[in-house]
């Protein structure tokens, strides 16, 4: 079965944000894709009760991302938070961060994209007839693209580094990690191949979350990476 879920409610979240401003002179809050879950704006909700309650600034900033992606921008915004950046030029640059990461996400089982309503009914019956396996990124309003797509997960990994190469050749970049779901051996290749190509290991390899791994599929390898 596939996992689904269900966002907290608008009296949950506010409840749990209201001890926020007691420990914190103002709060930045990253999210998921608004284009993945409502979250984001029952908690943009949330923040203006509780910022009109207690005066201090609350601001929610969209990563237009998710997994690992969403990692990297909520950790460059925390670095820079205690790093000492002030509360607006972090909303500005956590939007900012956000927009420079990419994420590359190549799926084995494409069932699971077909039956979480992820593609067209045209795009679903061409995948299952021709077996392909499609390599999706998403761009900077949150929206889920096919990028490109193969007959083999390996010739995948191939592209993820022509993309690399064609996106970052001439870029510096500030990190990178590696997803995966159930899938450690292709994590490990391509940590091993992207450590060629940008001369450093990945921040992380990681499991997955069972949410995203509902999405799309065992075997799913993903690569975030975030411009400088």
């Amino acid at each position: 079965d596939i996992p689904t879920s269900s966002q907290p409610s608008l009296m949950y979240l506010t409840k749990r944000s209201n001890y926020l401003p007691t420990h914190y002179d103002s709060i930045v809050s990253v999210h998921l894709n608004g284009k993945f879950s409502g979250m984001i704006n029952s908690s943009r909700k949330a923040a203006a009760a509780v910022s009109s309650k207690s005066g201090k600034k609350i601001d929610v900033v969209d990563s237009h991302n998710a997994t690992g992606a969403l990692g990297l921008t909520v950790l460059r915004t925390a670095q820079s938070a205690i790093d000492g950046m002030q509360h607006d030029e972090l909303v500005a640059k956590a939007s900012e961060w956000a927009d420079k990461t990419k994420l590359f996400v190549s799926c084995v089982n494409t069932n699971y994209l077909i039956n979480s309503g992820r593609l067209t009914p045209f795009r679903a019956m061409i995948l299952r007839i021709f077996k392909i396996k499609p390599l999706f990124t998403i761009d900077t309003e949150g929206e889920l693209k096919l990028k490109t797509f193969s007959f083999r997960t390996k010739d995948n990994f191939k592209k993820i580094l022509g993309l690399m190469k064609e996106n970052y050749e001439h870029k510096k970049i500030w990190n990178y990690c590696i997803m995966h779901v159930d899938n450690p051996g292709a994590a490990e290749y391509l940590s091993e191949v992207l450590e060629k190509l940008t001369g450093r290991k990945p921040l992380y390899i990681e499991d997955a979350s069972p949410m995203l791994a509902g999405k799309v599929g065992p075997k799913a390898v993903a690569v975030a990476v975030m411009e400088d």
